[in-house]
């Protein structure tokens, strides 16, 4: 895959929220006494033609390679792996993900939470996933998502199609890891 340019927060520029108004979309909910829309942004993994066609053939069989990312409060919350000793947190305009080619939006729910809440709430998370603990199997966008989602308090299942690809290639390293271990006790070389 080809390297994405590194989108970070505004915290990790060392910029103050007040300083960074929202990135209200044209189809962004306000936030009503129901509470804001919380959306789940899916994109092809990476701009290409064999990834578009590897994910249009593996859709209908319930997979594929993607990137996601949380709407809420006009902005758009995902995760990337980094280098350097910082977040793997970024934000972006949402469907506008760089480096990726916008799929679908798949609706998870209402928040209750105020803005200033959902904001304390991404500066924790800032914290707690930096970028270098990111693994393509282990700990990758989907889980963020799923955790963001959780903590907004909304459906915090994703889409089935989203997560299985990072879901076989774990199970796949599983079974080699329980296989080798199993020879090994065995003596078997």
């Amino acid at each position: 895959a080809r390297a994405r340019p590194l989108q970070r927060s505004p915290r990790a520029h060392g910029l103050r929220w007040a300083q960074h108004p929202p990135m209200m979309a044209a189809r962004s909910g306000h936030q009503s006494q129901r509470g804001s829309p919380v959306t789940l942004n899916v994109y092809d993994v990476e701009v290409s033609c064999e990834i578009f066609v590897l994910n249009r053939a593996l859709r209908p069989l319930g997979s594929g390679a993607f990137h996601v990312g949380v709407e809420v409060i006009g902005r758009e919350w995902s995760f990337q792996g980094t280098k350097a000793a910082i977040t793997g947190v970024f934000c972006s305009r949402p469907r506008e993900c760089d480096g990726y080619h916008y799929v679908e939006s798949v609706p998870m729910g209402l928040t209750r939470l105020s803005e200033g809440a959902i904001l304390k709430l991404i500066e924790t998370l800032e914290a707690e996933w930096p970028g270098r603990k990111y693994n393509p199997m282990y700990n990758n966008c989907a889980h963020f998502c799923q955790r963001l989602c959780e903590l907004l308090g909304v459906c915090n299942c994703m889409p089935k199609w989203v997560i299985q690809l990072a879901a076989t290639g774990r199970d796949l390293v599983e079974i080699k890891d329980h296989a080798k271990a199993a020879i090994d006790e065995m003596g078997c070389v």
